[in-house]
């Protein structure tokens, strides 16, 4: 697979239609690299992340990281706390109980930055949240796009 041009096609992706599209070719690869590819970029920031973050969690393949790796690899990035996608990835691997615990334990024994801190303690602050309201912007984009073409 050519992430390059996978990269630029997630950030191109402009409607619901060109998303799916773009998940079913994916999901069709079983490539082994899909998760490391997409966790990374749904951190990245900029345009893909978000679009990044709503693939990982409609293909849904498996971590290849520990909770406690991806949450330190979430600390050192410019993740956007809005995109909710990635802690609700987190969340429905790892369990709610298990992503908390483990953002405290690493906020508490890790040399993290004050704008690490603030990251992992996002996640923290969006487990507490029922898991439906994290992807619910996700569930609505086809709506809000049938709605538009009205």
């Amino acid at each position: 697979m050519d992430w390059n041009l996978i990269l630029r096609r997630i950030q191109d992706v402009s409607n619901y239609d060109a998303f799916v599209e773009l998940e079913l070719e994916l999901s069709r690869g079983q490539e082994t690299h899909l998760f490391d590819f997409l966790f990374t970029h749904s951190i990245s920031g900029g345009r893909g992340g978000g679009v990044a973050a709503c693939l990982l969690i409609e293909i849904d393949p498996a971590p290849t990281r520990s909770c406690k790796e991806l949450l330190a690899e979430i600390a050192k990035s410019k993740w956007n706390v809005s995109t909710k996608e990635v802690p609700f990835f987190m969340i429905s691997w790892f369990g709610k109980r298990t992503v908390r615990n483990t953002c405290q334990g690493l906020i508490g024994e890790a040399n993290l930055t004050p704008e690490q801190t603030q990251r992992v303690s996002t996640i923290i602050y969006w487990t507490n949240s029922p898991a439906a309201n994290l992807i619910r912007s996700y569930h609505d984009w086809p709506w809000r796009e049938a709605d538009d073409a009205s």
